[in-house]
C-alpha cells in the first residue's frame, strides 16, 4: 500500500483513511480506512486496491509470498488488478478466478520470476448481495453492533485447515503452507467464496495473517470486536493494528501486517464455500 498525503506513520504502522473517488473526482458513498505494520520483514509485501465505478466498490487485500522487493512490485500490482476485476466482472469469485489464470499463465513463461500471493477480494453492487471471494489464509471479517465479536466468513487454504478437517493435529508451522495462491499451477484452485444478504449497521474486516494469527493464537477476538466499535474507521484500524502489536511475543519474528475496514450498512445472511476450477 503506498502511503497517501493524509495517512499517519507511528510506531513502524501506517494508517490512513479516506472516501474512494470515483473516475470524476466525486466522493462515494462508503468510508473505507486501511492501514499496515512492516513487523520484522525487509520490505511491506501485502498490498490493497480499492477501486469504485458506476456505484459499485472493490476492495482487495494481497499478502505476497516471500519477502523481496520483487515480491513487493507484483503483489501491488495484482491487487490493483483484483480490486478492477472486481469491477468488470461484478462479483468476486470471477475476478479473483480470472486473475488466477493470468497469474498460473504468466508464471509458466520463460524467467518468469518466482512470485505468489493468497489474496481475499469484496466486491459491493448497489442492489445486490455483497460478494466475497479469497485464495489462501488472507481473512475476511464481519462485524455487527449487536453481534458478540468479529465472525469469521473464509475459510483458510491451508495444510492447517486440512488436518483439522480431517481431525488431525496440526503442527504450528502447518497454517504458513497455503495450498491455494496466485501465482500457482493448479488446473483447479481452490477459490472460496461467499455472499453476503443485507441488515442495518456493520463492518467489513479484510487482513492478512500477520495481522490476526497473534490475535487468534491468544484468543483475543473480542479486543479486535472493541476496536471495530470505534467512533471512526481509522479509530478502528488503529486499535486492530494495536491488538496485534500487543499480542506478538518478538518484533523480530512478526509478519507483515495490513488490514482493511469498510462500514456495510446493508449485510447479514451468508452462503458460500469453496469453488475449484471455472464452474459457475
Amino acid at each position: 500500500m503506498s502511503q497517501d498525503p493524509g495517512e499517519l506513520t507511528r510506531q513502524g504502522m501506517v494508517v490512513g483513511g479516506g472516501r474512494d473517488q470515483e473516475e470524476r473526482g466525486v466522493e462515494t458513498v462508503l468510508p473505507y480506512a486501511r492501514g499496515q505494520r512492516l513487523g520484522g520483514r525487509t520490505f511491506q509485501c501485502d498490498a490493497t486496491a480499492v477501486r469504485s465505478r458506476g456505484g459499485m466498490r472493490a476492495f482487495a487485500l494481497l499478502d505476497g509470498i516471500g519477502d523481496s522487493e520483487v515480491v513487493r512490485e507484483w503483489t501491488r500490482a495484482q491487487a490493483r488488478l483484483l480490486a478492477e476485476g472486481g469491477l468488470r466482472h461484478g462479483e468476486a469469485y470471477s475476478a479473483v478466478r480470472a486473475l488466477h489464470a493470468v497469474c498460473a499463465y504468466e508464471a509458466q513463461q520463460p524467467g518468469a520470476p518466482e512470485v505468489g500471493a493468497v489474496a481475499v477480494l469484496a466486491v459491493m453492487v448497489p442492489g445486490r448481495p455483497v460478494t466475497l471471494a479469497w485464495c489462501g489464509d488472507a481473512r475476511a471479517y464481519l462485524y455487527e453492533p449487536d453481534g458478540e465479536g468479529p465472525v469469521l466468513l473464509t475459510r483458510d487454504h491451508n495444510q492447517r485447515q486440512r488436518a483439522l478437517d480431517a481431525g488431525q493435529y496440526a503442527p504450528p508451522g502447518w497454517r504458513h503452507s497455503v495450498t491455494s495462491a496466485l501465482g500457482d499451477l493448479a488446473p483447479d484452485p481452490e477459490i472460496g467464496e461467499i455472499a453476503l444478504g443485507q441488515v442495518d449497521g456493520g463492518r467489513l474486516l479484510l487482513a492478512s495473517d500477520g495481522a490476526y494469527e497473534p490475535v487468534h493464537d491468544h484468543s483475543a477476538e473480542r479486543e479486535w470486536a472493541t476496536a471495530l466499535a470505534a467512533p471512526t474507521l481509522v479509530d478502528a484500524v488503529r486499535q486492530l493494528l494495536d491488538t496485534t502489536v500487543w499480542w506478538t511475543p518478538e518484533e523480530a519474528d512478526a509478519d507483515n501486517a495490513t488490514v482493511l475496514v469498510t462500514d456495510l450498512p446493508h449485510l447479514r445472511t451468508a452462503r458460500g464455500g469453496d469453488r475449484a476450477g471455472g464452474g459457475v
